[in-house]
């Protein structure tokens, strides 16, 4: 996922203009293997509009992003399916266990395969991919990283089936709100937002900007109006920020084990959002001068690590 931000950072997500699961595997190993992708790659939106001036060697430092992209998707792929017959053969694995390798594998059949929807869009008539496809494709990869985290949690045995059903709410909501966070991450990136208003904490002069409705029909100003989008991402972690201080503090009252262990949890979450919080505003006023990527990357990476947090908070309330 961290290689994925800096493959969309970079716009290096369309300079591979075709998928193959398994030549695609090998990289251009000579000269004509470079020059035919090259010319390929010059048939397309992205370097006829945006582009044009890139030589072969400005097309190889875009190419090599998305190929370890896709690469590491294939990894992943082999990792689970091999570990899978292998678990299987030896009879490891109880029935819960391949349930949960299938879902997974499958899983990650469906993150891949939207990746190459993703990119179909940049590939017809404008050089950018859809930000809705964008956004799915980060829900989804997402979705794969936290099933197999706690899969990963269970295997460990990690302490579980903490009673406190309003803490256990509470935990819910902070949750709830960090993938709607996310959510609006990805519409940020897809329709590079911050680059419209790179102010904190006011846009275009003031708290509200007066753009925020400039679209209709007016749905479309929640996921395609940059000033909508930036403004409801800008505003959740204040909201989600409140939540997680009255989370941390109720934890207080518990003096029992689960008490201990979630008031560790709850300080680790509590540290995570403020930096991340930080970085965001930090982030997006880098975008005066273009957006620093190598913060942009840290604010992702962040982000999946407080969203990995609040996830293993919920699982310490689940039943096993």
């Amino acid at each position: 996922m961290i290689i994925g931000a800096i493959t969309r950072l970079t716009d290096s997500g369309l300079s591979i203009v075709e998928w193959d699961l398994i030549m695609g595997t090998i990289p251009p190993l000579s000269h004509n293997d470079w020059s035919d992708l090259f010319d390929k790659y010059k048939e397309f939106p992205q370097y006829e509009l945006s582009n044009e001036s890139t030589t072969l060697s400005g097309f190889k430092s875009i190419f090599w992003w998305e190929y370890i992209h896709r690469l590491l998707g294939r990894m992943i792929g082999a990792v689970l399916i091999i570990q899978f017959i292998v678990f299987l053969i030896r009879k490891k694995l109880s029935r819960a266990m391949i349930k949960k390798y299938i879902v997974a594998i499958i899983l990650l059949g469906i993150v891949g395969t939207w990746g190459w929807f993703m990119v179909m869009s940049g590939l017809i008539d404008r050089p950018s991919v859809s930000p809705y496809r964008l956004t799915v494709h980060l829900l989804l990869a997402s979705s794969l990283l936290l099933f197999l985290f706690w899969f990963a949690m269970e295997l460990r045995d990690v302490q579980r089936g903490f009673q406190n059903n309003a803490l256990r709410k509470l935990a819910l909501w902070i949750t709830a709100l960090l993938v709607l966070q996310f959510f609006y991450g990805g519409f940020m990136s897809g329709l590079k937002a911050a680059s419209f208003f790179p102010t904190y904490p006011l846009m275009q002069g003031a708290l509200i900007p007066d753009s925020i409705m400039k679209d209709t029909p007016k749905w479309r100003n929640l996921f395609e109006n940059p000033a909508m989008v930036q403004l409801i991402h800008r505003t959740l972690p204040l909201i989600i920020g409140v939540f997680i201080i009255v989370f941390r503090f109720r934890i207080t009252r518990l003096i029992d084990d689960a008490g201990v262990v979630l008031g560790i949890s709850a300080n680790l979450l509590l540290v995570i959002f403020l930096i991340q919080f930080i970085l965001g505003i930090v982030t997006l006023l880098s975008a005066r001068t273009g957006i620093s990527i190598n913060l942009a990357v840290a604010h992702q990476a962040v982000a999946l690590l407080l969203l990995l947090t609040a996830v293993s908070i919920n699982y310490r309330f689940s039943k096993s």
